[in-house]
């Protein structure tokens, strides 16, 4: 019975570790495909919010097929970077990145960025919101999220801004 649970472990590592070069070879597909499109979309212009350093968001599609999407909000702190690959449009993998300014005794060296963390999902199940979690260093101001399928909404508003059928 231990030999059989022990097999069953190392078989589902092997399996994840197997998805997650699936998933790493479609990112690198995508980081090469020269044929897609690249729309940059000032997201708040029809917002009501306001940053400090603006909130820009890049897609990366073919006609409707959104593939890539990064968002990057400038914050009086820093920067908080959001970028989700997608496959038939569903999230596979995201990384969220947050950097701060460095500080200086005379405050803020707004030149200087500095990553403090960073996280990554790899989507396994995305309807049943199972990933695979990898995280480096500390949120400093950013909020995480609950769920991976928090960023649904900014997917749905990505598509609506590059006008896909809903």
């Amino acid at each position: 019975m231990m030999s059989f649970l022990i097999f069953l472990i190392s078989f589902n590592a092997f399996g994840q570790n197997l998805t997650l070069k699936k998933i790493n070879k479609e990112v690198n597909r995508i980081q090469t495909d020269s044929t897609l499109t690249i729309t940059v979309l000032n997201a708040l212009d029809k917002s009501k919010e306001t940053l400090d350093g603006g909130y820009v968001l890049k897609v990366w599609h073919q006609q409707h097929d959104i593939v890539k999407i990064v968002a990057e909000m400038g914050l009086s702190y820093g920067r908080v970077k959001t970028t989700l690959y997608l496959k038939n449009n569903v999230p596979m993998k995201i990384i969220e990145i947050e950097e701060n300014f460095s500080q200086t005794s005379n405050g803020l060296n707004y030149h200087n960025l500095n990553k403090v963390y960073e996280t990554t999902h790899y989507i396994l199940n995305w309807k049943q919101n199972k990933s695979i979690t990898k995280t480096k260093g500390k949120r400093r101001f950013s909020v995480p999220k609950k769920s991976v399928h928090d960023y649904n909404t900014l997917v749905e508003k990505v598509q609506r801004a590059i006008g896909k059928p809903q």
